[in-house]
């Protein structure tokens, strides 16, 4: 290993014990076209994770683009690899730090319950005194318990039901892979958007008239807040 290799990674384990997120500071983003068979298992051979490759649309079957973020310690390891294998690339993004520094341009602003929205990603205390906060605002809102993930949070949705006894019902669970924030995001735009509309909004105001929702915005809650913490590309569970 070179002396640049092995210092990045030696700061990025520091990072990592230190409590500090992971950073992406000139990690690549490349879109890779799989035509053969050998590309494909070429690909997905290669390793994941900190400090590793990460694929952002995964190598599952020959004519899917696949896109993969590359660190630059192994870059010359990546330049190789797509060489050898005759594989087309295309650069989308020069430094993949950017993206994440966007992403949460409101994240100092207040986290209260009352000041609930949808211009910032929020985090798992603040989704779950949001639901509560639903339960005692809204009579047909009642708050349920999904069970208990391996760190021992409590997984939490609503029921959302105006005639009981009577609507059929539909489940929804966000999150599920813990990366995907705009999932969650989602699951409470659409329980906010139910329990607001107004007769102006026939369609859906009668979904929430009469349908019985049982909606979970957060089912991987240790992942997620795993990649809010550590790292933001974080996507299983924390159980070992």
């Amino acid at each position: 290993m070179k002396i640049r290799e092995f210092s990045l990674t030696f700061l990025a384990i520091l990072a990592v014990v230190a409590g500090e997120p992971h950073r992406f500071d000139n990690y690549q983003v490349f879109r890779l076209t799989v035509e053969v068979e050998s590309q494909l298992k070429a690909l997905k051979s290669v390793s994941t994770g900190p400090n590793s490759y990460e694929f952002l649309a995964e190598p599952t079957r020959i004519g899917r683009d696949v896109e993969i973020l590359v660190p630059p310690s192994l870059q010359s390891d990546f330049d190789s690899l797509v060489a050898k294998n005759k594989i087309s690339k295309k650069l989308l993004v020069s430094n993949f730090q950017d993206l994440v520094d966007k992403e949460r341009p409101n994240k100092f602003a207040s986290k209260a319950a009352e000041d609930f929205g949808w211009e910032d990603y929020h985090s798992v205390e603040t989704i779950h005194e949001w639901l509560y906060s639903l339960e005692e605002q809204y009579e047909e809102v009642t708050v349920i318990k999904g069970g208990t993930t391996f760190e021992g949070r409590e997984i939490l949705g609503v029921n959302i039901n105006r005639n009981p006894g009577q609507n059929p019902g539909i489940f929804i669970e966000a999150n599920i892979h813990a990366r995907e924030w705009i999932t969650s995001a989602s699951a409470t735009w659409i329980i906010n958007k139910l329990l607001t509309a107004t007769v102006d909004e026939p369609g859906i105001k009668g979904l929430a008239d009469n349908i019985n929702w049982y909606i979970f915005p957060l089912i991987n809650i240790d992942g997620y807040q795993y990649s809010r913490d550590h790292y933001r590309l974080w996507r299983k569970t924390r159980s070992t």
